[in-house]
């Protein structure tokens, strides 16, 4: 019998939780019908915004130059390391010779020992005076020769004649043929004698070449002795100052043996390092101006003279050469200093501009619109900073942003850009940008197109 009721029992269970479950529902819409019709609506309240005031300048377009930076340490162009020449004991190094103290050129440094050199030289030239009178007696003897061949010539001539007269008379039955034999023998004597002196006439000529050469070997050998005297006396090469000097009285010096270092800082030659992306635009004859790299360490101006022809990979840079002309300056630049360099190149090109403190992450803040004007944010390309003062944009302001020209720069001439509160500010932000006293807008804040 409990088998037949379940299922009667089962539905009556179900019914139940639907009445239940629609009791509730009917309960809860009642009590928002309730809560509906007793609401109270809230009065409406305006809201109205109120523009943040910010200072403003109006972006210009300028003809400016391009500045590339670098760096660099200086050396001087002008600088020698004196070197004993010969072999020698230092006697004598004069007192001004001190590091620091200037020299000119041709000045002693140091005197070597100079008594080898110069008995060598004394030497050479008794050699030279001996093989001298060597050719002067060659000479003699050979201008007697020539008298002599002059006189057996003669000679010569006297025999043909008599062996002529001989020889008539032998003919006319005067004579004999033994006269004409003896004749003949006698003119045969006579041209012998004239060969042997020829033949020795013909030996003065390379005794004569013999001797000139050792007589200039002999010359050549003295010049070698004498600029050894002369290098006795090591000096200055060049004008300038001592940097080092590094030998005492009384040391032995060896071919090649260090001396002093001499410096000369009229000319001061800088290894400037640049982008290498700047090569195109760098010309020889630009003008640079380097400053040290510390506070009142001095400026200089200088002149690219050379440009290097490859470029660091691994630093990408690329090195030009700035000469600096410092002849009497009073704070000249010192070879080794490392100095920060402004090259102006000669190239120029027409750009936007704007403060450089105004330019944030690659981003800056315009003010465009009209009544209000509305905070939007311009992403802008830098292609370079100067530091110039622009008469009519913002007094005092001398750091300025050059921007890429064209639309790659973000910028167009005559945009309002936003150069305070910058960290207040989010772009859609309602602004009143006040421009500086005496500078128009000149059309700015409109839709930023350029006229």
């Amino acid at each position: 019998m409990s088998k037949r009721s379940n299922p009667l029992l089962v539905t009556l269970a179900v019914l139940a939780r639907v009445g239940v479950g629609v009791l509730l529902l009917g309960v809860a819409i009642g009590v928002y019908q309730l809560l509906q019709s007793t609401k109270i609506e809230p009065e409406p309240i305006e809201q109205t915004l109120t523009a943040a005031p910010v200072r403003a300048i109006v972006a210009p377009e300028l003809v400016v130059p391009r500045e590339i930076e670098g760096f660099g340490t200086a050396r001087a162009m002008d600088a020698s390391v004196v070197s004993a020449q010969v072999s020698a004991r230092v006697v004598e190094r004069p007192d001004a010779i001190e590091p620091g103290n200037a020299v000119d050129e041709g000045q002693l440094i140091v005197r070597l020992e100079p008594a080898d050199f110069e008995s060598r030289v004394e030497s050479g030239r008794q050699r030279i005076v001996a093989v001298r009178a060597q050719l002067a007696a060659l000479e003699a003897e050979r201008v007697q020769l020539d008298n002599q061949i002059h006189l057996a010539e003669q000679e010569i001539e006297i025999d043909k004649r008599d062996l002529a007269r001989i020889e008539q008379a032998v003919e006319g039955g005067s004579g004999t043929q033994a006269d004409v034999d003896v004749r003949l023998a006698a003119l045969r004597r006579s041209e012998r004698a004239v060969e042997a002196l020829k033949q020795a006439w013909v030996q003065f000529g390379p005794r004569a070449e013999q001797l000139e050469a050792e007589l200039g070997t002999l010359r050549a050998t003295l010049a070698l002795d004498e600029q050894d005297l002369e290098r006795a006396r090591v000096v200055a090469p060049i004008a300038g100052r001592l940097q080092t000097v590094d030998v005492e009285p009384g040391e032995f010096l060896r071919v090649g043996d260090r001396v002093a270092r001499v410096v000369n800082l009229d000319r001061v030659e800088v290894p400037l390092r640049v982008p290498v992306s700047t090569a195109s635009l760098i010309t020889i004859g630009d003008t640079a101006e380097l400053r040290g790299d510390g506070p009142g360490s001095g400026a200089w101006t200088g002149e690219v003279t050379r440009i290097a022809p490859e470029s660091d990979a691994s630093t990408r840079t690329l090195t030009v050469f700035v000469e600096v002309e410092q002849a009497g300056a009073d704070r000249p630049l010192l070879p080794g200093q490392f100095v920060m360099g402004r090259v102006r190149a000669s190239s120029e090109a027409p750009a936007v501009l704007v403060p450089r403190k105004a330019v944030v992450g690659d981003r800056v803040l315009v003010a465009r619109g009209n009544s209000p004007y509305r905070v939007e944010p311009v992403d802008v390309r830098v292609s370079h900073f100067i530091e110039m003062e622009l008469p009519g944009t913002n007094p005092g302001e001398r750091q300025w942003a050059v921007l890429v020209d064209g639309p790659e720069g973000g910028l167009v001439r005559g945009e309002l850009v936003i150069i305070s509160n910058l960290d207040e500010l989010i772009g859609g932000m309602p602004v009143e940008p006040a421009l500086p006293d005496g500078v128009a807008t000149g059309g700015a804040g409109g839709s930023g197109e350029e006229e």
